[in-house]
């Protein structure tokens, strides 16, 4: 069903990625232009593993830096989610954020690697990119949405079976050319 968790936003929800592990969508159209750090994109990909990236899809469930990765990415947590067989699929589209236009994914009560309907621990997160072009042409916000956060790292990524330990999940955003001011990771 659509999300409707206490900090993430409803909506966003008109399209599915179907159950899967390490999967991705093809280019979606987002209905607006963002100019990120100076590349522009119309179009985007939503992957399973907590992320969009604007580049090709990225399959890669064991995260890494992202500031430095050579990737256009934006994370609101990107780490080893499987949808297979426990929690929902991620979903996404285009609504309204306060007023303005945006697109959104939602990953709402996913499980982590190795999907296990007898794991109780499941997130809930979602990235709404909000079209500011008011303030300029391009221009547009960045908003990471968390509801619960109850496992950290897939079990593929050194997680124990709570997915918890190992390699955790990465939060931020790059646009992949490494030059300083072009992207951020939460320490």
């Amino acid at each position: 069903g659509p999300a409707s968790a206490g900090a993430v936003r409803g909506g966003f929800d008109s399209s599915t990625l179907a159950r899967n592990d390490d999967g991705s969508t093809a280019l979606v159209p987002m209905g607006m232009t963002v100019d990120f750090f100076g590349l522009n994109f119309s179009s985007l990909y939503v992957n399973n593993n907590g992320n969009v990236t604007f580049d090709s899809r990225l399959s890669t469930y064991t995260p890494f830096g992202l500031e430095t990765a050579g990737r256009q990415i934006i994370a609101p947590f990107f780490g080893d989610v499987d949808t297979r067989s426990a929690g929902n699929p991620v979903r996404y589209g285009s609504g309204n954020a306060d007023g303005y236009y945006a697109f959104g994914a939602t990953w709402q009560e996913v499980d982590c690697y190795s999907s296990n309907p007898s794991r109780l621990v499941r997130n809930s997160f979602q990235v709404v990119l909000i079209d500011r072009t008011d303030t300029g042409p391009g221009n547009f916000d960045i908003e990471f949405n968390y509801d619960q956060i109850q496992w950290e790292s897939g079990q593929a990524s050194g997680g124990n079976f709570q997915c918890l330990g190992g390699n955790s999940a990465r939060v931020g955003y790059s646009n992949g050319t490494g030059l300083p001011g072009t992207g951020y990771e939460l320490p």
